[in-house]
This record gives structure tokens, C-alpha cells and sequence, in this order.
């Protein structure tokens, strides 16, 4: 759990360099500081200074791993790499002092008594610390900022292809034979009875395909558009199940200006009448709305098919891909006995292309 969250804050797992480097630096130490001392006495006198600056080394690099974390933790985005590092210089020489200081007065006599090692009393010992703390500094953001880099390409081309699923997605949904069956058979019926039902219904339906193709490389849409897209969506599927299909929508003005993922709203109502019954008996209704905490919400009753149709299940998990790489957010859904919920997170400015 420990390294899983440094791991998000870095954007990599650091428990490679803990195992390999302390040991690593802890001998490089014991050369820089004691290599007069090693000379002279020759290599078999490193088991009695080794220990010493491992236990030293273990000490300050998880002290200054705590710190630097907070500090990424603090001032995380590219941006802030100039103000965080000059921070972090900042603390660094101001906490090596306090924790060298109480070390001095706790630990280090137990550990010269233990080892019989003295250290020399020079400025070389906090020079070669402070040089070794703030290289293993530079190696941690160097690795961060590589890791950040590759995460970014991976986003990318992950949002590319979350882009283009949803408007597989959102075709498959209106241009699929079973769709089109359902349209056309529609259309069908209303020719003979009604030729001015039958007109706007076409008119609806043109106007669904021409919304999914306007905005098939907008990774966000005005709520406003997309409300205005849905009363289409839904004049089709009305005309289809006539008052068994019950919508209300009510989203104030203020929040029409906001933005969302496009097709979000028609994919989540397609999910609705794929797998719940519609019916005289058992009406479908489904409620738009924003909620207090200002989350645009698509709530519909349950009551599930005894035979559901067959679902590729990618729909919803696709919205919350790309609110997720998008914006950050994430997308919630509940679910009771009775209905099923799914908030949408609502965007006040679009991301720049």
C-alpha cells in the first residue's frame, strides 16, 4: 500500500532503487569518507565502516523520500518542477541539519560504540552527504519526469482510441440492422397513417446523423448541444413506444454553458431500453437532471428483461475512460432495487486542441 501510493505521486515504483541503491551508496560513502582510512588498514576493515553508513544512508534517503514526495505530492504538474526543486534545496539543507543535529545527540554514539568507527570531524562528511542527497534528488525527478512523459503518451493515444470507439460506439448503436430494422419499421407504419409523422420522423433521424458526424473529433461538447441532440434521439425512440417511453429533463440555463462527453447522454439512454423492459405495464422513465453537488445525473427505473440482449459492456466503461483522461474525474454509478444512476461530471471550460 506503501509503495503503491508513492507510486502514484512519482508516477513510478521506487523499490528497485531503495534495494539497489542504499547498498550502493552506503559503499560509495564508506570511499569517499574513509577511503584514507581503508588504504591504510587495507579492504577487510570495510566490514567495520560499512554497516555504519548503511545504517546512516537507510536513514536520511527515507527521511529525504518523505519529504520529496510531499513536495510532489504539493506542486505535482510540470509547471511547478522550478518552484518544487527550489523548494525542495530549501528543506533539504534545513531538515539535513535538524536530523543530523539529532542524530549526533541519539543514535550516533550507539553506532560508533557498536561499530568503534569515528567519523572525522570535517566539512567533508556533510559536503559528501549533501552531494549524494541532492544527486539521488535529480535521479528521482529525472525518473519521474520520464515516467510523466510516457504516461502522457500512453494517455494520448489511449484517448485516441477511446475517441474513436465512441463513435464506433455511437454508430453502432443508431446504424446497426436492429436499430435501422426498428426505425424503418417505424417509418413503415407511419407513412400510411400519418405522412407529416412520418416527415418529422425522418427529419429526426437526419438529424442524429449529422450530429454524430459533426462531432466525431470533439473530445468534449456543450451540454446544450448535446440536450438538443437527445430531443432528437428521443423522438425516434417515442415513436417507437409511444407513452411507455417516459423522459424528463431538467437542467437549468447556468449549467447548459458546461460541457460533457459527447454521445454520453444517448449511450446511457440506449443502455436503458437494451436492458430493461418496456411496456404498458412496466414504463420506462428516464430523469435528467443536475444534482447539489452539480453532477449532470441519468436516472431510470429498473426493472430488467428476463432476456437481456447480448451487450459488449463497453459503452459505460468507455464515458469513463475518457472523463477519466480527459478531466480526471471519474464517473459514478448507483445502482438499488429500484433504479440506476450514473453522474456525469460537468466541465466548465473545454480543453484547448
Amino acid at each position: 500500500m506503501m509503495f503503491r501510493k508513492a507510486k502514484s505521486i512519482m508516477g513510478f515504483d521506487d523499490r528497485w532503487m531503495l534495494i539497489v541503491g542504499i547498498p550502493l551508496v552506503s559503499f560509495i560513502i564508506v570511499g569517499l569518507i574513509f577511503g584514507d582510512a581503508l588504504a591504510e588498514k587495507g579492504i577487510g576493515s570495510l566490514v567495520y565502516y560499512y554497516p555504519s553508513a548503511l545504517i546512516y544512508t537507510t536513514i536520511f534517503w527515507v527521511v529525504f523520500r518523505f519529504l520529496m514526495l510531499q513536495c510532489m505530492k504539493r506542486w505535482p504538474e510540470q509547471e511547478q518542477t522550478t518552484r518544487r526543486v527550489v523548494i525542495q534545496v530549501i528543506l533539504v539543507l534545513v531538515v539535513y541539519v535538524a536530523v543530523k543535529w539529532m542524530l549526533k545527540h541519539t543514535l550516533s554514539p550507539f553506532i560508533s560504540n557498536l561499530t568503534n568507527v569515528q567519523k572525522p570531524h570535517t566539512f567533508k562528511e556533510p559536503m559528501i552527504a549533501l552531494l549524494m542527497i541532492f544527486l539521488i534528488t535529480t535521479v528521482y525527478e529525472a525518473i519521474r519526469f520520464y515516467s510523466l512523459l510516457q504516461r502522457s503518451r500512453i494517455e494520448k493515444t489511449q484517448l485516441a482510441k477511446d475517441n474513436m470507439q465512441s463513435q464506433l460506439e455511437g454508430l453502432k448503436n443508431q446504424v446497426n440492422p436492429h436499430f435501422l430494422f426498428n426505425s424503418l419499421n417505424t417509418l413503415a407504419h407511419l407513412i400510411p397513417e400519418d405522412v407529416g409523422r412520418a416527415e418529422a420522423f425522418v427529419k429526426k433521424l437526419s438529424e442524429v446523423y449529422r450530429y454524430i458526424l459533426e462531432i466525431k473529433d470533439e473530445p468534449l461538447i456543450l451540454l446544450e448541444d448535446e440536450l438538443e441532440f437527445l430531443q432528437s434521439y428521443i423522438h425516434l425512440i417515442k415513436e417507437r413506444f409511444g407513452d411507455n417511453f417516459r423522459v424528463e429533463i431538467s437542467v437549468d440555463d447556468a449549467y447548459r454553458k458546461y460541457h460533457i462527453v459527447p454521445l454520453s447522454l444517448q449511450i446511457l439512454f440506449e443502455n436503458a431500453i437494451k436492458h430493461n423492459e418496456i411496456s404498458t405495464r412496466h414504463p420506462l422513465e428516464i430523469k435528467v437532471g443536475v444534482d447539489e453537488a452539480g453532477q449532470l445525473f441519468v436516472r431510470n427505473n429498473l426493472q430488467r428483461k428476463k432476456q437481456e440482449e447480448a451487450s459488449t459492456k463497453i459503452g459505460l466503461q468507455n464515458i469513463r475512460n475518457r472523463y477519466r483522461i480527459i478531466t480526471g474525474k471519474p464517473v459514478d454509478v448507483m445502482v438499488s432495487t429500484t433504479s440506476f444512476v450514473v453522474f456525469l461530471p460537468l466541465v466548465e471550460v473545454a480543453p484547448a486542441k
